[in-house]
């Protein structure tokens, strides 16, 4: 059966209430993998929670919606879900992409020993990842920046990383405990909608162990991120402008139902003096807000509200400095 791509991000309609009715469709479902750990997965809208909050592709195909902010595709002959490239996939690459004054990284970013992932396991991670949702045209073009290997005893197989393309303006999002998932491309991956901002949210239960996963970017002055899931603040790891953290607790029924319905934990950004500088609980627009922000270029970047705004009422996003001091 031929492919039948579905439009990229960009250029999907913003229909909050369409969204609310699949979301209410599509319940998270554990895992099939029966080596892995048993997973629900809930992760956020193309850049800041819980704007616009993105369904596992699996359970997203099947009704064969279009979610926004969600990069779906449809199986082809090989049974393989594919997502399509952004639309500027095919533009010559440029060797270095540079945001401000820095360039980005060529290779991984440096992580703790504990958590990290030599180049050749992470470049099978990515080229898996890329493979099992990307068009072959696009799937080449992502290399890895930032992987870690989970720090929780309970998953100790499942890795993360975030996949850029060539100009390290999409990125893609990986995780798994067996096999590599994609999860979508994030376009505009230069900008930021704060000074820190939540990219990635995943809550895995193995037996009666319950772990939850968050990822994001930050820029400077922020020095210590932590997050917190209701059992005190734990660090976060912190690489080239990504940080990363996880946290395992007793499983209940309530924290899956807390974590399915949007409670994810709470983040906070630091200064290097200890002074909060942005907290999830406190930054992160409550949904109907009108706050909403835009690109260099005027378009939306994201949004609250039931309704698109206009561009030249949202506030300007943040340039990505990738870690810079």
């Amino acid at each position: 059966m031929p492919s039948n791509p579905i439009p990229a991000e960009r250029d999907l309609p913003h229909s909050a209430a369409r969204r609310s009715e699949l979301l209410a469709l599509l319940p998270y479902i554990d895992s099939p993998a029966p080596a892995a750990p048993t997973t629900r997965r809930r992760t956020l809208g193309r850049l800041i929670p819980p704007r616009r909050v993105l369904l596992p592709l699996a359970a997203a195909v099947a009704v064969g919606g279009l979610v926004t902010g969600v990069l779906l595709g449809i199986s082809g002959d090989d049974g393989a879900t594919r997502i399509p490239g952004p639309a500027n996939s095919g533009s010559v690459p440029t060797p270095a992409p540079s945001f401000g004054d820095r360039p980005l990284s060529l290779r991984q970013v440096p992580v703790p020993a504990e958590v990290a992932v030599s180049d050749a396991e992470a470049a099978r991670f990515v080229a898996a990842c890329a493979a099992g949702g990307l068009d072959p045209a696009t799937a080449s073009g992502y290399r890895p920046y930032f992987t870690v290997r989970s720090p929780q005893p309970a998953d100790p197989a499942n890795m993360y990383a975030i996949a850029v393309d060539a100009a390290g303006r999409n990125a893609l999002h990986c995780s798994g405990s067996n096999r590599a998932s994609p999860h979508r491309i994030q376009e505009d991956f230069e900008l930021l909608t704060g000074t820190v901002q939540i990219d990635w949210v995943e809550g895995t239960k193995s037996g009666p162990s319950w772990t939850d996963y968050s990822a994001g970017r930050y820029n400077a002055p922020v020095a210590r991120i932590t997050m917190d899931r209701g059992t005190g603040e734990r660090p976060a790891i912190m690489a080239g402008g990504v940080w990363y953290a996880a946290e395992t607790v007793g499983y209940t029924h309530e924290a899956a139902e807390a974590f399915q319905a949007g409670g994810g934990p709470r983040i906070r950004g630091y200064d290097a003096a200890g002074k909060l500088i942005w907290d999830s609980a406190r930054d992160v627009p409550k949904p109907g807000s009108a706050e909403c922000v835009r690109t260099p270029d005027g378009r939306v970047l994201d949004y609250k509200g039931r309704v698109a705004p206009d561009p030249a009422t949202c506030r300007p996003a943040l340039p990505w400095t990738a870690g810079a001091r």
